[in-house]
């Protein structure tokens, strides 16, 4: 469809282009200016064909001709961060070294110098997500949370605690907000080790957004249990005693009552 139309722009009609038999007869000055002509005619040409490539491009991507916008691949406006402003995470299509995990490097053996390590204390990871231009849209499909041994850490989306200045990214089909947003992964230590985590993201043109960092972990507490019972059925124990109790108080009370009645029965009918 370009080559068709970039005909049109270069001019490519046989009968506009001077004949080489026709050159040869003229004498040299005559030749000289159809060569001089050429020449020009040719520059011409040519920056006619790239600024109507440009033109074909941006229609043919969504520009708009009247502000001269060329669409932007999504993948090449998304912005990562620790920060708004500042995508020391993910830039122009990669992720810098410091968050350079991905599909390929997911599991690998190597070891995780130069990483970004989140300490066994925290149990969050917030990144902010922006629009390098906003005047184009940019959406995703979902947010993946991957883990290289998920048998020591598992990482999960956690979309319900926006603040009144910030909202969080959901998990699946959204666009990212004018002014950006933030992707909060939430951290779930299962055993004590080490483990690459990967966030990917799916955008809208089916390209993926990867990165990632390193997740320290200790081996989870678990919960401390009483001599006799634990915490957790403590209460259930107390309401079985209870009732047994009660049951008992109830029982000996019918029983003094029954006989309080026998006894008082005997002596109400006993001659005087």
């Amino acid at each position: 469809f370009i080559e068709e139309h970039l005909d049109y722009y270069n001019g490519e009609e046989k009968e506009d282009v001077p004949d080489e038999a026709g050159a040869a007869a003229d004498n040299t000055g005559s030749g000289n200016a159809d060569t001089a002509s050429r020449d020009t005619t040719e520059e011409d040409q040519s920056s006619i064909s790239g600024f109507a490539q440009q033109q074909l491009l941006g229609t043919l991507s969504g520009g708009s001709q009247k502000n001269n916008m060329l669409v932007v691949p999504m993948i090449d406006r998304i912005r990562i961060g620790t920060q708004a402003g500042v995508p020391d995470v993910y830039t122009e299509g990669h992720p810098l070294s410091k968050y350079d995990v991905t599909s390929d490097t997911l599991t690998a053996s190597s070891l995780y110098h130069g990483l970004r390590i989140v300490k066994t204390w925290e149990r969050d990871a917030e990144f902010e997500v922006w629009n390098q231009d906003p005047r184009q849209k940019l959406a995703y499909e979902s947010i993946q949370v991957t883990a290289s041994h998920p048998d020591i850490v598992r990482g999960y989306i956690k979309a319900d605690s926006s603040s009144m200045f910030r909202s969080t990214l959901p998990e699946h089909d959204s666009e990212i907000p004018p002014d950006g947003g933030v992707l909060h992964i939430h951290l779930v230590c299962r055993a004590k080790g080490e483990s690459r985590v990967m966030v990917s993201v799916v955008l809208k043109t089916l390209k993926v957004v990867e990165f990632g960092f390193v997740k320290e972990c200790e081996a989870p507490r678990r919960q401390k249990q009483t001599a006799m019972f634990s915490a957790t059925t403590l209460t259930p124990v107390m309401y079985i005693i209870m009732l047994v109790v009660g049951g008992v108080v109830v029982y000996r009370l019918s029983k003094d009552v029954r006989a309080a009645n026998r006894h008082f029965a005997q002596t109400k009918y006993q001659p005087s």
